[in-house]
């Protein structure tokens, strides 16, 4: 079996971070699974699995057998995210429903993305298959705390909660800046680039200057290499997102202990079960925080708890439900 990997990803990878990482570890589960990987290619193979929704994307749809789609976009994944999304964003829920509709299968993540590309008029199978993270790479390493702290500058019986992702309205940052200004007994981490360009709704530096307390810390981009360094120095993930997909800062950080602290959200309920602390205000997230930091022993469960919730997103795991959809797909004449 020959499968062609598609993502316009690899061509601007900080821009596409979330796809170009599930991207990236889905080369390596196929390779892993011993499945012959071409990268990209203009040339022809049994299966056409697409990540991105660009002209190239396009025309591998339009001119492949068995197409499968990996979906990191639903019409919310705008909102918040790209300037004048409510002047554009009928055009690219249309283009979403067309492009879609082109494939054989649609791989989604959560029973909650489903329903939503259901209510834009898509009707091709699906099937809920969450993207897989390395655990043989993402995994605790207390020797590594100790020196990525020193490298910041970080005591090391500091109390540090950890966010990532672009620096957009999207990704809760205006939330994740305001509860650390009423915390300042902790340190507070932001991993991921100022995107506050003309194409993403970035949140203004006049903003962050006049909110920013001195136990905010914005350490820019890294790449996703260096991200296991981040995990490992942090004691807690904070990821007050309004919308994901699926959100693989989630699942990297579980693998490397962190216990989890999210917003309520629909995807998240069918992902993670019981496995995070879920929170709708700013209040609830201060508690939560307050709750792991100064309780020794819930913070080892939760620990215990994100452990055990990555090891369902492992390579191994979700690697035979792909291919077992593969061998289903080219059975169909």
């Amino acid at each position: 079996m020959t499968v062609n990997v598609v993502s316009e990803s690899q061509y601007a990878p900080n821009f596409f971070r979330g796809m170009h990482t599930a991207f990236m570890s889905h080369i390596k589960l196929l390779r892993k699974n011993n499945i012959r990987v071409k990268i990209n290619s203009f040339g022809k193979a049994d299966i056409t699995h697409i990540h991105s929704l660009g002209p190239f994307a396009l025309y591998k749809m339009l001119t492949s057998k068995h197409i499968v789609v990996s979906t990191h976009t639903i019409p919310d994944t705008m909102i918040g995210t790209f300037r004048g999304s409510r002047y554009w964003g009928r055009l690219f829920k249309k283009y979403l429903k067309f492009f879609y509709n082109k494939a054989d299968l649609i791989i989604l993540f959560s029973p909650y993305m489903a329903e939503e590309l259901k209510k834009i008029g898509i009707n091709k199978k699906m099937a809920i298959i969450a993207n897989p993270i390395d655990t043989s790479f993402f995994v605790p390493d207390p020797h590594l705390k100790k020196l990525v702290r020193k490298k910041f500058n970080i005591k090391e019986d500091a109390v540090v909660i950890l966010g990532a992702g672009h620096v957009v309205k999207r990704k809760g940052i205006i939330d994740f800046v305001a509860v650390a200004k009423t915390m300042p007994e902790y340190e507070f981490f932001w991993v991921g680039g100022k995107s506050a360009g003309i194409i993403r709704a970035g949140v203004k530096k006049s903003y962050l200057k006049k909110n920013l307390s001195a136990n905010m810390h914005f350490l820019g981009s890294f790449s996703y290499k260096e991200m296991h360094e981040l995990y490992n120095m942090a004691d807690i993930l904070f990821f007050p997102s309004y919308q994901e997909t699926q959100g693989l800062v989630i699942v990297e950080a579980a693998a490397c202990g962190l216990p989890l602290i999210l917003r309520d959200l629909p995807e998240y309920r069918s992902l993670y079960d019981n496995s995070y602390y879920s929170c709708r205000t700013n209040n609830e997230f201060v508690k939560a925080i307050k709750g792991l930091a100064m309780d020794k022993e819930n913070y080892n469960e939760a620990r215990k708890t994100s452990l055990s919730l990555a090891k369902k997103f492992s390579m191994e795991t979700l690697g035979k439900k792909l291919l077992f959809y593969y061998t289903e797909l080219l059975q169909v004449k």
